[in-house]
């Protein structure tokens, strides 16, 4: 039965001959679903990383480059050189051409991103080590980055560039 407003009840329909019975519960209810993924607690800080690193690409008219799809590894070595506080200590595990890192820098992640990469920018180009991250960042012949994160007991921020041809 069911209720129309300002009438008397309506009376079920009943089942002709015609009607098919309805199917056994089993057979419409789906099957259970794997859990989603995790979700990654750097993916808009990985975003700004690529987004940044390509603004500054872009003042020299640098093509711009892709993100990486697999962070797993930039995010091992990110973690390792925390545990072992060595900036690039795990440089080349990656196959990585090259590497910049901000070591155990303070902050939210996204924010860490913002001011390292400038950092390393406003180095300048030029050669010796003092230079290297800009050169990086600026090297047309780069294609993908990596951008790794690991957070310390201590709250900081180890943030991995790895660059890729």
């Amino acid at each position: 039965m069911s209720c129309v407003p300002g009438g008397s009840p309506a009376p079920a329909p009943t089942p002709s001959a015609t009607t098919p019975p309805a199917p056994p519960p089993s057979a419409t209810t789906p099957p259970a679903q794997p859990p989603p993924p995790p979700a990654d607690a750097f993916a808009e800080a990985r975003q700004r990383c690529l987004k940044r690193t390509n603004e500054y690409r872009a003042t020299k008219q640098l093509p711009a480059l892709s993100l990486k799809g697999d962070t797993t590894c930039s995010d091992g070595q990110a973690q390792s050189d925390a545990m072992s506080k060595t900036p690039h200590g795990a440089f080349g595990k990656c196959a990585e051409a090259a590497q910049n890192e901000c070591p155990g820098w303070k902050g939210a992640p996204a924010s860490v991103t913002d001011a390292c990469i400038k950092a390393m920018f406003d180095e300048g180009p030029g050669t010796g080590p003092q230079h290297g991250h800009h050169n990086n960042i600026m090297d047309a012949g780069y294609k993908e980055l990596a951008c790794g994160f690991f957070v310390a007991s201590d709250g900081s921020v180890w943030l991995v560039q790895d660059f890729y041809r």
